[in-house]
């Protein structure tokens, strides 16, 4: 036990022995070299990223819930069919349209063209490539179903074709576009193509029916 006390003295003695500054700092302390000021290039380039697909969804949900077509995009994303439109700043704007049709009707003997909506235009655009196929020497018979035209007479139109071709503009509503589609699918009709009025100048009363004299 004596041992033990003398060992504890001396553990006291050493403690009161240290020196007040025995140790030092490793590493004087100074401020941090770190910036927390915001990065106006990395916000302003998030802003501008955030503005640009924010603006592409709106889009897409502008167009998921709009009644009409309203594009050709829009348009081309509902079916599977080529879509034709007319040409700007020719004399003939169907031409390039009209050439591609000529190659689609390629091996059908007849032929329906129908004309759907509410635009008098729509009327004029079908009837112009009702005369063209006309002069297809290939088609032996071609059937024009004009607007306003009921489902029947539609339905009879296209079942004494082989196939048919749609004319219709911005303004046609997806669910009339829709109904037509499953109706000549319930007869197996061949949809060619869909010659779309999107342009302002298609709407113009003009040379769509003179461009073929």
């Amino acid at each position: 036990v004596r041992a033990e006390i003398d060992s504890l003295v001396n553990e006291r003695a050493s403690l009161f022995n240290l020196s007040s500054d025995a140790g030092e700092l490793v590493t004087p302390a100074s401020s941090s070299p770190v910036e927390d000021s915001p990065n106006r290039f990395v916000i302003t380039a998030a802003g501008i990223l955030g503005g640009f697909v924010l603006g592409i969804v709106l889009t897409f949900v502008r167009e998921m819930f709009a009644r009409s077509i309203g594009s050709k995009s829009a348009l081309e994303r509902m079916v599977t069919v080529p879509v034709w439109t007319s040409d700007e700043y020719v004399s003939d704007p169907w031409s390039t349209a009209f050439e591609l049709l000529n190659h689609a009707v390629d091996g059908y003997k007849g032929i329906s063209i129908v004309a759907l909506g509410a635009d008098t235009a729509v009327d004029t655009v079908a009837e112009d490539f009702n005369r063209r196929i006309e002069s297809i020497s290939t088609v032996e018979n071609t059937e024009y179903v004009p607007r306003g035209a009921s489902r029947a007479a539609t339905l009879a139109a296209i079942r004494t074709s082989d196939a048919a071709i749609l004319v219709l503009s911005v303004s046609y509503s997806k669910s009339s576009l829709f109904s037509v589609i499953s109706l000549m699918e319930q007869v197996d009709a061949n949809v060619l193509g869909i010659a779309f009025l999107e342009k302002a100048s298609d709407f113009v009363p003009s040379s769509a029916g003179d461009s073929s004299e």
